[in-house]
């Protein structure tokens, strides 16, 4: 698994055209785009200001994209393809987090 910063979902114009203003304003920041045509897409997104990483793997449309914080505690996900059959396993492992 690679790890990101920030994982934006989507490759079209808006997807690029939002990956490089972040880049400009942030050029150490590192950026994933991850295609989501005709895919169902799961996203559970971190809290605003959540100290952490995203990291992402699978192959192909079944992506899964972690954001965890330094000691590991899983903050946000984002799940694509065959991978959102984790979703209800995911969330329920995050019912502290998502309770707050």
């Amino acid at each position: 698994m690679q790890a990101f910063d920030i994982v934006i979902i989507g490759t079209d114009m808006a997807g690029v055209a939002t990956a490089r203003e972040i880049r400009k304003r942030n050029a150490d920041l590192a950026i994933a785009l991850a295609e989501a045509a005709g895919l169902t897409v799961v996203v559970c997104p971190p809290r605003p200001g959540a100290e952490g990483a995203w990291t992402v793997g699978g192959e192909g449309p079944d992506r899964r994209a972690v954001f965890a914080a330094p000691g590991g505690q899983v903050l946000g996900f984002a799940l694509t393809g065959a991978e959102t059959k984790a979703r209800q396993a995911m969330a329920k492992a995050m019912a502290d987090v998502l309770a707050v």
